[in-house]
Formats: structure tokens, sequence, C-alpha cells
């Protein structure tokens, strides 16, 4: 049967994997709750194309002074995702923008660069119903190899 997992003898709907545009509609939402200023570079929600260069990330989040940006680049919640052109990938292992999965890894960057105070991120969390306690060690350690992207004006 199409779209459906056999576990035994139970049959399981598959878990659907949203999509990017809207795992990065989600994030987007939430860091705007959190105080988070969020420019978006993406040509998802735009007419036309971007005109922005291949390597800018998706996201652009600004502190409240506006002196400094990290760059975030979100890719489906999947193990095997993949870099949309060579110009991305290489701006990623130069560490000029972090590449977050979910809204708790980037809620988690914008409070680990200090663009957003933790009781922010705290306060979102209460308010989607997620328990801000278990954010999990793996998210520490993966925060800690983390090399966001930082532009000093």
């Amino acid at each position: 049967m199409r779209g459906v997992k056999r576990t035994g003898r139970a049959v399981t709907p598959k878990k659907r994997v949203p999509l990017e545009h809207e795992t990065q509609a989600a994030i987007v939402d939430a860091l705007r709750l959190a105080g988070v200023t969020v420019f978006e570079t993406t040509a998802y929600r735009q007419k036309g194309p971007s005109g922005v260069d291949r390597a800018i990330p998706d996201l652009l989040l600004s502190d409240a002074d506006a002196c400094t940006y990290t760059g975030i680049e979100v890719k489906r919640p999947v193990k095997d995702w993949k870099y949309s052109s060579l110009e991305q990938e290489i701006a990623h292992k130069e560490g000029r923008f972090v590449v977050v999965q979910t809204l708790e890894q980037a809620l988690s960057v914008a409070a680990s660069q200090n663009i957003v105070p933790w009781e922010n991120v705290r306060r979102v969390y209460s308010s989607l119903g997620l328990d801000f306690e278990s954010l999990s060690e793996q998210l520490a350690v993966e925060l800690a190899t983390l090399n966001p992207w930082m532009v000093i004006i």
C-alpha cells in the first residue's frame, strides 16, 4: 500500500517529513515571537529570483543593536540533506553560517549568539507547549560544533 509502512501485523502511516519551506516558516515565526529580527533571503515567498548570491544562507538574524548578523541555512529534518550549490557548500565548510533542521536548533543558535535572551527562548518554548528543560545534551554538543557567520559592521 502506498504511503504506509508495515510494522509486523499492524499497518501504520508513514510519518511525513516537513518540506524545507514549512520548517523555515515555523522557524521564522518562532524567532520573531522570541523578539529576533529575521531577514529572509530565499526566493520561496518572493515573486521571481531572489537576486542574492548562491552562498547566502536562508535567514539572517540580527541582534538588538543590528551590529552583527548570524546566518542560518534551513534544511529538511532528514539525514541526507544536500547543499543547494557548490558555493553554499564552500561557505558552510568555511564556517560562514550554521545549518539547522529544527526550530529548537534555530532558537538555540539565536540565544547562544546573544541575539535573543534565553528567557525569550524559554517563553517561546512554553507558548508552543514544548519543555524548555528537554533541550538535550546532543543539542548542546551540536551548538558547540556550529560556527555561525558573524559579520561586524
